[in-house]
């Protein structure tokens, strides 16, 4: 994959969030973080869907599963 700027978005736009959108987001608590999905992602419903996992049940999908989408080993 070319940049970590392009990672997160995977192999053919599979994610709607780059790293380093989400280094950023990682680095906002509380209140502040709430603010920051708000207003960036359109609230947590948005981002998990963006991410492709969902808010109560996580992902069905393995860590290392999704460290190959990324890297662009598998589709």
């Amino acid at each position: 994959m070319g940049s970590d700027a392009t990672a997160a978005d995977g192999v053919g736009g599979k994610f709607g969030c780059t790293i380093p959108e989400l280094q950023e987001l990682m680095r906002h608590r509380g209140p502040d973080g709430w603010q920051k999905i708000s207003s960036d992602y359109g609230g947590v419903m948005e981002l998990c869907r963006r991410l492709r996992t969902s808010p109560t049940e996580g992902t069905d999908r393995s860590v290392g599963h999704y460290h190959d989408v990324l890297c662009g080993l598998v589709a």
